[in-house]
Formats: structure tokens, C-alpha cells, sequence
């Protein structure tokens, strides 16, 4: 009797135990989760200025490849990432040559919330991420990323 009793606490505890993690697991994904992007979400500046810019992705992604590959739609989503503040927006790709579904655009931001620096990488299908400008925005509000 001793014996049913002990088995049966802790088969009712392990399931318990294999619940609460399965919860934890939940809860950190949905953390994760894509959300669709609005206008505005990373201020409203007065004033920018250029801070550094890279010579070969300067011209390609603030140029012609944005205008193509991440034109404003109504599909963009995005992803922050508190721990380096990090912000990657996922635009649809429409080129069937990139064999991708998404291009990719990550911004790394800086020195405070309300004259922030903010860093802009793109990465076009299954490329690598590329380097493109650096600039400093003098916002009218702080920034809640």
C-alpha cells in the first residue's frame, strides 16, 4: 500500500512538474512570435543626421534595393529583441530569383531613447546581413525600444 502510494505521488508529481515547463516553453515562444508593424514605432524625429555609412552597402540598400526589396506594405512584421534592442523587420519578398520568402531589415539602436542612434543591416533572401548607415535622430518623443 506504502509502495501505490508513493508511486502514484510521484507520477502525479512528474506530471505536474513536465506541465509547468511545457507552460514556461509557451510562454518564452510566444515572446517571439511576429507582429505586424505600424508607422511611427521608432519615433518621430526633427532632425537626423549621418553618423558612419558603409561604402558598398550605401548605395545598394538606401538606393535601389529598398525601394524594391523593402517598399512599405501592409505586410511587414517585426521582432525585438530587448536584451540588445534590436528591431528586425521581415518585409514579402516578390522575386522569385532569391528562392526566399522574406528579405530582412535589422536595426540596432544606441545611446538613449530620445537622441538614439540607429544602425541599419538588410539581408536579402539567404544572403548575409549587409552594413548600409548609421544615423542619429533627434526625436520629439523617447522611443518606449
Amino acid at each position: 500500500m506504502k509502495r501505490t502510494t508513493a508511486l502514484l505521488f510521484f507520477g502525479v508529481f512528474g506530471i505536474i512538474t513536465i506541465l509547468a515547463f511545457e507552460g514556461t516553453d509557451q510562454a518564452s515562444a510566444a515572446q517571439m512570435e511576429w507582429k505586424p508593424a505600424y508607422s511611427d514605432m521608432l519615433g518621430q524625429p526633427y532632425k537626423h543626421k549621418v553618423v558612419k555609412y558603409s561604402p558598398t552597402g550605401w548605395g545598394n540598400y538606401e538606393g535601389g534595393y529598398r525601394k524594391e526589396y523593402f517598399s512599405s506594405d501592409k505586410h511587414i512584421q517585426y521582432r525585438y529583441l530587448l536584451k540588445s534592442r534590436t528591431i528586425v523587420y521581415r518585409y514579402n519578398n516578390h522575386d522569385k530569383l532569391l528562392q526566399s520568402k522574406y528579405n530582412y531589415l535589422k536595426i540596432v539602436m544606441r545611446h538613449g531613447h530620445k537622441i538614439p542612434e540607429y544602425s541599419y543591416y538588410y539581408k536579402l533572401g539567404h544572403h548575409k546581413w549587409v552594413y548600409s548607415v548609421t544615423y542619429k535622430y533627434w526625436l520629439r518623443d523617447p522611443v518606449k525600444y
